[in-house]
């Protein structure tokens, strides 16, 4: 009843109250409420027969408090390490279970056991020792741990990825901060298996559509939304690398990130694929406007001649200039026509060389180490791109087709090109082909002397600035750089992982579309948690085995608001609490239990004990039994000073 009592109003408290109110309010009810069955069953004078019972109540009183206790606290620190200062009410909450327990061991044990445990603790450990373990705030968590399915039963500091889950739905809101913890740890795996278990609903047009129009679509993308909070966790820039390289080798995509192609968006082609290529297009975007800027300047003194002259000066006109001064004659128009294209070209070809290293600068680190994995997993064919780096080429390569698609021009600058532009701009993609590698046959002649003619004013420019790209590539392992790290090490970023999930989840909300990506992802995450808890369960072979993964839901129908239900409550109870055989019946563990409860000082173990069913007058007891009992009575409740008077 109890526990149906705090279920309801758990329930309660996070429909009408604000998330904070409510938490606060049921965790002093928890509080109080343990305090009052603590007391009680201190008080408890139970007789042979009633035991038994005193035993199945505080375990079903412990094992109902740590499901309780998951919503209760707002932090994995306030759950594994609760302090008196930071939490009194938390603390004392364990406190309170830990007393429990304490009562049910003293009360409860067989005379025998106790008796031996109580000999051996005099014999080799003191009392003050003993004292320290009954105040350790968890350790009623490992009294039930024989026949409870705690999450929490995993040494602190290793915390399963379901216990984070657990945590993070258990809460009156969404917490962003638990939210993120959660996809991040353990090398992103729920995020993994949301992944491999996301299907996009296909197209039923045939008509591709372009990159750009991605945004238009309202449906709800997870895979959209995961790239998205991924590539702003700049502080954790292995964290999208990890996901996407675990899915896209399940789901054979890389030959989808070689073959990249703007012009078009297949149905069949990945949306993690689609994401990536709307990031990077959005970074060579400036650059893009500055070319076609360019060449609208130079098509309309090329073709429509505003400061060319019109016509070629007579040679009678010439012929009257004298001869003392030297004039000489250039058919401007017609010189001009012959350079004016190397110029242009090898003018757009500096600004995309030099622009490559501040539009990979401005990358963020997680898609930059994306692609820096992605280097390892270049086929064969593709290896000319080691040279100067696979985010280096796929950028130039992306530019290329921007140039040589109008489509994409006019969505992205508003800019209409003509034959004379598009003409120009298809003959510097060749040569930016050419530059990284692409074109392996022998370019045109024109296309010699265009990058010549950069190369005769800077040397070894375009390689430089090439290779600094790449280097600019690089710079997201210097975070990631310590994978062979001791232990102190660890536990010094362990210190430092809150303020960073704080700060990145600070900074996501910030980012346009932040909060709103968040949001879709832990609606997902409500919506299939059954799901999810059992492929976490797998400890990872679920991954293996494609059998065990299924679609997503992703909208909760309107039949399916939940509510409180009175008899899905008592069913869970009757299931996860009193499952399979009666509590009587467990097999408790006395050898184990009983020395770290043994340490309560003199007063309160002597009225545990007085308070066992052996003590009563009316109870008959073996000669035995009735020495053990003498044994423990004179030897751990009798005062230390009226034990040095009688030897005096």
């Amino acid at each position: 009843m109890w526990h149906y009592f705090c279920c309801a109003l758990q329930r309660d408290l996070w429909t009408v109250l604000s998330p904070i109110l409510a938490q606060e309010i049921l965790t002093e009810v928890l509080e109080e409420s343990l305090a009052l069955l603590a007391c009680r069953y201190f008080q408890a004078q139970p007789s042979y027969k009633r035991t038994p019972q005193i035993r199945t109540d505080v375990t079903a009183i412990l094992m109902t408090c740590e499901n309780m206790l998951w919503s209760v606290c707002g932090s994995m620190q306030e759950l594994l390490d609760p302090h008196k200062d930071r939490n009194p009410r938390i603390y004392n909450i364990h406190r309170y279970c830990n007393n429990l327990l304490a009562a049910a061991l003293v009360l409860t044990s067989p005379l025998e056991n106790l008796f031996k445990k109580v000999q051996s603790i005099f014999d080799y450990l003191s009392s003050d020792i003993l004292e320290q373990a009954v105040y350790q705030p968890l350790h009623w968590l490992a009294g039930i741990s024989e026949f409870s399915s705690s999450l929490l039963k995993t040494p602190a500091g290793e915390m399963t990825t379901q216990c984070h889950l657990k945590l993070l739905l258990s809460q009156p809101y969404c917490n962003w901060n638990l939210l993120l913890r959660t996809l991040l740890h353990h090398d992103c795996r729920l995020v993994k298996i949301l992944l491999r278990s996301f299907k996009s609903e296909l197209s039923t047009s045939n008509e591709q559509s372009t990159c750009l129009d991605m945004k238009e679509n309202n449906d709800i993308n997870l895979a959209e939304a995961i790239f998205t909070v991924l590539s702003y966790c700049t502080l954790s820039p292995k964290s999208l690398g990890d996901a996407l390289q675990n899915y896209m080798e399940k789901e054979h995509m890389w030959d989808f990130l070689h073959n990249i192609s703007v012009s078009s968006c297949s149905e069949l082609e990945p949306e993690v694929v689609k994401c990536l290529k709307s990031t990077l297009i959005n970074s060579v975007n400036g650059t893009v406007k500055e070319i076609i800027s360019l060449m609208h300047s130079w098509e309309a003194s090329e073709k429509y001649g505003t400061y060319l002259p019109n016509k070629t000066v007579p040679e009678s006109l010439l012929s009257t200039v004298p001869k003392e001064w030297n004039y000489i004659y250039k058919d401007v128009k017609t010189e001009d026509s012959r350079k004016s294209f190397t110029r242009l070209a090898a003018q757009v070809l500096s600004i995309v060389i030099s622009n490559l290293p501040s539009v990979i600068a401005c990358l963020p680190s997680p898609i930059k180490y994306f692609f820096l994995v992605s280097d390892k997993k270049i086929p064969e064919k593709f290896i000319e791109s080691e040279k100067y780096g696979f985010l280096v080429k796929t950028l130039i390569i992306i530019i290329c087709q921007i140039f040589e698609d109008g489509n994409i021009i006019e969505l992205l600058t508003g800019a209409i090109l003509d034959r004379w532009s598009k003409e120009k701009l298809s003959l510097v993609c060749i040569c930016l082909e050419t530059i990284i590698g692409k074109k392996k046959k022998n370019p045109k002649q024109a296309i010699h002397k265009i990058i010549q003619s950069i190369e005769q004013e800077k040397p070894n420019w375009i390689e430089k600035q090439l290779l600094k790209a790449k280097k600019l590539s690089t710079e997201c392992t210097i975070i990631t750089a310590k994978d062979s790290r001791s232990s102190e090490e660890e536990t010094i970023e362990l210190e430092l992982t809150e303020q960073k999930i704080n700060m990145m989840a600070l900074d996501i909300c910030h980012k346009p579309g932040g909060s709103e990506y968040l949001r879709q992802i832990y609606h997902i995450i409500q919506l299939n948690e059954d799901y999810l808890n059992k492929q976490l369960s797998y400890e990872g072979n679920s991954e293996e085995d494609p059998a065990n993964i299924r679609h997503l839901r992703l909208i909760l129908r309107s039949k399916e608001h939940s509510v409180f239900d009175p008899f899905q409550v008592h069913h869970w109870y009757c299931t996860n609490v009193l499952k399979k055989c009666a509590v009587n019946e467990w097999k408790w563990d006395w050898s184990d239990m009983l020395p770290s409860y043994l340490g309560q000082n003199r007063i309160t173990f002597g009225t545990l004990l007085a308070h066992r069913w052996e003590m009563k007058e009316k109870e008959t007891l073996k000669e035995e039994e009735r020495a053990m009992l003498e044994e423990i009575l004179k030897n751990y409740l009798t005062p230390p000073s009226l034990t040095s008077e009688d030897e005096e």
